[in-house]
């Protein structure tokens, strides 16, 4: 489960998300199994006639057994593999794969570039820490959060100028924070890593094929929605 907090952030997970994910593994799963014919709209469709409440005071529930056996219906295959893999499990995708198959692909745009990162966060208006990235690079160095940050290369550092402080620097850079951790003054040494300077967003692939366009719209419903050069129609 998900709760607030730095040690929350790095080491739980939300139940919520994963449920997300896990739904799109089942729907482009079923979508592969039946040759684009059943989705996991489908399966929703069959658990609501399935088991509809006909009695409020005694409403027929179901279980995974009931699902696993309307997926088997559905797709002709046994699910328990799967539901293993993707529900019993710790839920890890490759996100390049299952896009591919509607021909989509992740691109942060041609104005991308690697800026530096350095993987701790402060707090609004203050520069004490408010959530450091485990095993980033301040985690790395041994930053927590909480510690109060000083300077930067000796200089001073403000709330409002940090984050473009360490745009000063590249990635591979590495630099000399000073900051007070448990009310000591300390001084450690900071490797600066990557990370996209755009936003990441979904685009066609190169050349997609008739079945990843037949893919996308038994998935979304909709056409494909990208002109010849990979743009967004209209």
């Amino acid at each position: 489960m998900a709760a607030g907090g730095d040690y929350a952030q790095n080491h739980s997970s939300n139940i919520y998300s994963e449920g997300y994910l896990a739904s799109l593994a089942l729907d482009f799963s079923l979508l592969s199994d039946t040759d684009l014919k059943a989705s996991y709209r489908d399966l929703h469709a069959k658990l609501y006639q399935e088991f509809k409440i006909q009695d409020v005071k005694n409403p027929a529930g179901y279980g995974v057994s009931d699902v696993q056996l309307l997926l088997g219906e559905l797709s002709g295959k046994d699910y328990g593999d799967w539901w293993q893999r993707h529900v019993n499990s710790p839920l890890v995708l490759d996100f390049d794969v299952l896009l591919a198959k509607a021909g989509l692909k992740k691109d942060y745009g041609n104005d991308n570039k690697a800026i530096a990162y350095a993987g701790m966060q402060i707090r609004e208006g203050s520069l004490r820490l408010s959530h450091v990235k485990r095993e980033g690079p301040a985690w790395r160095a041994g930053i927590v959060a909480g510690d109060e940050l000083v300077a930067i290369n000796e200089l001073k550092v403000t709330a409002k100028g940090f984050a473009a402080r360490i745009e000063d620097f590249a990635p591979g850079d590495t630099i000399k924070v000073t900051l007070f951790s448990n009310d000591s003054l300390k001084e450690v040494s900071l490797t600066l890593a990557d990370q996209p300077s755009e936003k990441l967003v979904l685009t066609s692939v190169d050349k997609p094929s008739r079945k990843q366009k037949a893919f996308f719209k038994a998935w979304l419903g909709i056409d494909w929605p990208f002109d010849g050069e990979g743009k967004l129609k209209g």
